[in-house]
């Protein structure tokens, strides 16, 4: 389980970035969306990127992805005009 409350009943990328976004008030566009679930279901191994779906990592890697996250829609042009 994440440690930020709005993402405790997030299991998948998708999950995770549609209560992020929402707690933020960002309206994402498809192509954003797309992006953040890309880089939220993969992992660098050996300086390769590879899938690793979010709904299968360990609690700690999901937090770590989280938060990765987090900081980055922080940065969001719309969220940064609040």
């Amino acid at each position: 389980k994440a440690s930020s409350s709005c993402s405790a009943d997030a299991r998948t990328a998708e999950q995770l970035l549609e209560a992020f976004a929402s707690r933020l008030g960002l309206a994402l566009t498809a192509d954003e969306t797309a992006r953040y679930v890309a880089h939220l279901d993969s992992a660098l191994e050996h300086g390769v990127e590879v899938s690793s779906p979010l709904a299968d990592v360990p609690a700690e890697e999901f937090e770590r992805r989280a938060r990765g996250l987090l900081f980055v829609l922080s940065q969001h042009p719309d969220y940064a005009l609040r």
